[in-house]
């Protein structure tokens, strides 16, 4: 989890100073600074470090979510069962279990999604308390605009779709939903006018990227896995993997179907519509391994939006097999018991998947972390003492982009640490430069690779031989097991 330490000094440096972000050091956030204060005013408030403030409250911010699943639902389908068992699938979910603990700008932005669509459909049916439910609403539009940058327009594609089912199934039903259009107004005005160079920059940075050996060369990350030659083991833990959402498939198309043979209640039936074009978005398949679709219009935070919308197919579908078994007598119990398990199998394997449980050996032995373990952020702690700053230190990609790499005079006045990134060219060349040299050797053990430049370097005796022999030739200074970090000396360092 990359991210999480650049958001911690962006908040630390708001946190200092009381000065939203400048657009030297942070271009992308410094129009989008609310995830930053919040974590800022909340480390004033509670006397705590930016650290422990951000995974404290943004945890207890997301967990917030559970609730308005279940307001949403409950007041669209009108079945509290449903809705509290759509709540224990979503809470089940491991994109939602993963970003519970890696609660960034764009799930904050998610859960004040959840909250307007609430909102909305309260204006949209309410006629007495309409005009409480608009005044509610219209600061939370800022909040969106103004929270993350890329997020509002996905909002407004999964809001788009499920606007025209509604049109479709209930157009005489509903009041209206002509409040959105002010906060399509709010998100044009405000990119238009304060936004405007860094929507240059975005938009400069994703077209150059769409060149045609980019989108050509782009693999399908499930057919490398396969056409591994030394891979069975990746592949049976990645068949283990994907379990959840087979079990999710299973009871999805039973909900879906249920809900289209039933035809009522009518919300349920446009969220099962609904369901069905945003479904490709969650499970595997093609759609996610194109490269303009996934990476440079970034669809894959879809899996996180649209999840309160798949646990409610998924909790129709247990639903529609435990009323056949009530209502049937031919169907035994042992249907309900195999529901029972698979849910149980579904639920286990979803709170251990490699998202979320990547650094257990146990489970997911040949899989690289994904975030940080204690020792690195031991590693780092150390860093803050000893290493001073802009001083180069040369890693691998993973922990290079965790790094602040981009200064200016005032960090220097409010002494926050900043470092020089060099990024390791490969096995060869991990001496070649003068600084300080990270080497992660717990990682390149136990997990079987590192990433240099791009590419991943598989762990070999041979491999490990040349690392350690070069590196021996530097100065060590520092060794938790896990991570050693060496200096070379420079004439102009």
């Amino acid at each position: 989890m990359t991210d999480t330490l650049a958001h911690i000094s962006w908040s630390n440096y708001i946190f200092i100073t009381g000065h939203l972000l400048p657009t030297d050091y942070s271009a992308l956030y410094s129009n989008f600074p609310l995830y930053h204060i919040t974590i800022a005013v909340s480390s004033h408030l509670l006397n705590l470090d930016i650290q422990t403030s951000l995974f404290l409250i943004t945890g207890l911010i997301f967990i917030g979510t559970i609730l308005f699943v279940y307001l949403i639902f409950l007041f669209a389908i009108k079945n509290k069962q449903i809705s509290l068992l759509s709540c224990l699938i979503y809470a089940n979910f491991s994109i939602v279990v993963f970003y519970g603990s890696y609660m960034i700008t764009r799930a904050l932005a998610f859960v004040g999604f959840l909250i307007m669509l609430y909102l909305v459909f309260r204006i949209a049916q309410e006629k007495q308390s309409r005009r409480l439910y608009i005044i509610l609403v219209i600061p939370l539009f800022i909040f969106l605009v103004t929270v993350h940058p890329v997020s509002l327009p996905q909002f407004l594609i999964i809001l788009t779709v499920m606007l025209v089912c509604i049109y479709l199934f209930c157009r005489n039903r509903i009041n209206d939903f002509s409040i959105l259009i002010l906060l399509i107004i709010i998100f044009f005005a405000y990119w238009m006018e304060v936004s405007i160079n860094l929507a240059n920059i975005l938009a400069d940075e994703q077209l150059r990227q769409v060149s045609i050996e980019a989108v050509f060369n782009a693999k399908d990350p499930t057919l490398t896995l396969l056409t591994k030659t030394e891979g069975i083991t990746d592949i049976l833990n990645y068949i283990v993997n994907n379990i959840p959402l087979g079990i999710f498939f299973l009871f999805g198309l039973l909900g879906i179907g249920y809900v289209l043979y039933r035809k009522k209640p009518l919300f349920a039936v446009i969220l099962a519509v609904f369901s069905i074009c945003m479904i490709p978005f969650f499970i595997p398949t093609p759609l996610q391994s194109n490269y303009i679709i996934n990476q440079i219009l970034g669809f894959y935070r879809f899996s996180l939006f649209i999840a309160p919308f798949m646990a409610l197919i998924m909790a129709f579908g247990i639903f529609f097999v435990i009323q056949v078994q009530i209502t049937s007598k031919k169907i035994t119990f042992l249907l309900v018991l195999i529901t029972i398990g698979l849910f149980f199998i579904f639920s286990i394997l979803s709170l251990t998947t490699v998202n979320v449980a990547g650094d257990s050996r146990d489970l997911w032995p040949n899989y690289p972390t994904t975030y940080f373990t204690t020792n690195d952020l031991s590693s780092f702690s150390f860093w803050d003492i000893y290493i001073p700053n802009g001083a180069p230190i040369v890693s691998d990609s993973f922990v290079y982009a965790s790094l602040q790499g981009k200064t200016f005079s005032a960090l220097k006045d409010i002494q926050l640490k900043y470092y020089q990134r060099i990024l390791i060219q490969s096995i060869e060349n991990i001496d070649q430069n003068d600084g300080y040299i990270f080497y992660r050797k717990g990682e390149f053990y136990n997990k079987g690779t590192l990433n240099f430049q791009n590419d991943y370097v598989q762990y070999s005796r041979q491999n490990a031989q040349t690392i350690e022999f070069k590196l021996n030739k530097q100065e060590e200074i520092y060794s938790s097991g896990s991570n050693e970090l060496f200096f070379k000396s420079s004439s102009t360092y």
